[in-house]
């Protein structure tokens, strides 16, 4: 993934295509039913829109999106709170069946998809300004991880969280 979430988009026909992986990169994922589908991109619509509006006032957020782009995140609620996005992701990631009055849900799937996908521009924007010194997202950021000597086990990160408790009593 690139440092400036602009990863060409996966074609979804091909296999070797890596998947969307919660919203990124950017590829409309296909849902056989409409109706999961609208619930779906209808949480994540409303989860990226509380992020944005939590970044907003961080510093660094100033003059980063366009001020019609501001005003509107400010002044336009989100369909849901986010413990409601928690169990509506929850209820789409283990196949549940969706709760009564769902098949209400109205929208044109693929323009809750460009909302999303706009709600997600903002929010990788912002995350950019607000925390800028953040290393890129990269391959290679994430070998260097791996290649680390390995930290303590549990275990002994507990064993030595109860010493540095048991001498603070």
């Amino acid at each position: 993934m690139s440092h400036d979430h602009t990863d060409p988009p996966a074609d979804p026909t091909n296999p070797a295509t890596p998947p969307e992986v919660n919203g990124h990169p950017d590829v409309p994922r296909v849902e056989a039913d409409p109706v999961r589908e609208r619930f779906r991109l209808r949480a994540q619509c409303a989860k990226l829109r509380h992020w944005c509006r939590g970044l907003l006032d961080a510093e660094g957020a100033d003059g980063v999106l366009p001020a019609d782009a501001e005003r509107e995140l400010r002044e336009t609620e989100p369909a849901m709170s986010m413990d409601d996005v928690f169990a509506s992701l929850r209820v789409i990631s283990v196949g549940e069946q969706l709760p009564p009055g769902t098949s209400d849900l109205t929208g044109d799937v693929a323009a809750l998809a460009a909302e999303r996908q706009r709600l997600s521009t903002h929010f990788f924007r912002l995350i950019d300004a607000v925390f800028p010194n953040e290393p890129p997202l990269t391959d290679e950021y994430f070998q260097e991880l791996a290649d680390q000597p390995p930290g303590p086990s549990l275990s002994e990160f507990i064993d030595q969280l109860e010493r540095e408790v048991g001498e603070k009593r």
